[in-house]
């Protein structure tokens, strides 16, 4: 199955920017990622908007864990932790990689894409900071995973290479 990107065009009406979803997802395994929280913090930090972006992930975790949809919990966090290390505030950032790991490891197990998805952040955010040798480990294992879950995901596979 071939995933669309999602592309999320702004359009400023008085002063307030509407999100507008121009191509959804097409994979039943991660349709959480078109949630309109989601799909708005993504676009908050597309622009850099770090702060609100910030705020929304940290919505759209609360209203996932809320509903029971561990899958879109654990990638929330996972964008909420990437959006901590892009203020460079390390510690939130690892807090909270932290606590995607424990529950996409107690809630998904240990091969699903969400968690490939939260070791490349762990791996991300160690490569930022300056720890190049755990970066490589926490990167070659989220290939490990990627590999176990959805080998088909070219794409996916690509980003990790």
């Amino acid at each position: 199955m071939i995933n669309k990107w999602t592309w999320i065009l702004y359009l400023s009406c008085m002063g307030t920017l509407i999100p507008m979803n121009l191509f959804a997802q097409d994979s039943e395994n991660d349709a959480y990622r078109n949630h309109p929280l989601l799909l708005q913090a993504d676009s908050l930090f597309t622009f850099e908007n770090y702060q609100d972006a910030r705020q929304t992930y940290r919505q759209a975790a609360t209203e996932f864990q809320q509903q029971v949809n561990w899958a879109g919990y654990v990638y929330a966090l996972n964008r909420l932790g990437r959006t901590y290390v892009e203020l460079e505030q390390f510690d939130r950032a690892f807090q909270v990689l932290r606590e995607a790991d424990r529950e996409g490891k107690l809630r998904l197990g240990e091969s699903h894409l969400e968690k490939s998805r939260t070791l490349q952040q762990l791996g991300y955010y160690f490569r930022r900071n300056k720890d190049n040798q755990l970066a490589e480990t926490y990167i070659d294992s989220a290939l490990v995973v990627m590999k176990a879950c959805c080998p088909d995901d070219k794409e996916a596979l690509g980003d990790l290479y």
